[in-house]
C-alpha cells in the first residue's frame, strides 16, 4: 500500500508541476502581449509627434498629412492610452499638455509665444523619453515591466537622458 500511495503522490506532484509550468508559460505569454501593446502604443505616439512643432501646425491644418488635421492628431493622442501609464509620470503630464495646446490651436488658430514654446518643449521632451525607452527596452517583457512596475534605474536613466538634452524633469 505504501508503494501505491507513493505512486499517487508522485503523480499528483507531477501534475501540479505540469499545471504550474503551463500557467507560468501562459502568464509570460500574456505579459509579452501586453508589453507589445505598450510598445506599439508608444511607437504610435512617436509617429504622431514626428516632425511636429508649432510651425508645422499650420501645414497640418492646410495640407493632408499622415493624421489629416490638428483635430485628428489630438484625438489620436487623447485616446492613445499613454495617459493611463501612471508609472511614466513625465509622459503622463506632457501628453495632456500637448493635447490641451492642440485644442487651443484648433479653436483659436494661433498660440501665444509662451504656449508655442511650451508645445515645442513638451513635444521634444516626450520624443526624448520615447526614444530613450526604445533604446533601453529590448523585449516585450521589458516593456511590460517598464509600464507596470518601473524600476528606479529606468526612471533614473530617463531623467539623465532629459538632463543630457538640457531639460529638467517636472
Amino acid at each position: 500500500m505504501n508503494k501505491r500511495l507513493i505512486g499517487k503522490l508522485l503523480l499528483a506532484a507531477f501534475l501540479l508541476t505540469f499545471l504550474y509550468a503551463f500557467h507560468y508559460g501562459a502568464q509570460q505569454d500574456l505579459k509579452k502581449e501586453i508589453g507589445r501593446g505598450y510598445h506599439i502604443n508608444v511607437v504610435n505616439i512617436a509617429t504622431a509627434l514626428h516632425g511636429l512643432d508649432y510651425e508645422a501646425l499650420s501645414e497640418l491644418s492646410t495640407e493632408p498629412q499622415t493624421f489629416g488635421s490638428v483635430s485628428n492628431l489630438g484625438t489620436i493622442l487623447r485616446y492613445s492610452e499613454m495617459q493611463l501609464y501612471s508609472s511614466e509620470s513625465e509622459v503622463s503630464s506632457l501628453l495632456p499638455t500637448i493635447i490641451m495646446l492642440l485644442m487651443d490651436y484648433e479653436n483659436d488658430g494661433v498660440l501665444s509665444p509662451e504656449d508655442q514654446e511650451k508645445l515645442n518643449t513638451s513635444i521634444r521632451k516626450i520624443t526624448i523619453i520615447i526614444n530613450s525607452l526604445e533604446q533601453i527596452l529590448g523585449s516585450d517583457l521589458d516593456w511590460y515591466e517598464a509600464f507596470t512596475d518601473p524600476s528606479e534605474k529606468l526612471q533614473q536613466r530617463l531623467e539623465e537622458q532629459l538632463e543630457e538634452e538640457g531639460y529638467e524633469q517636472n
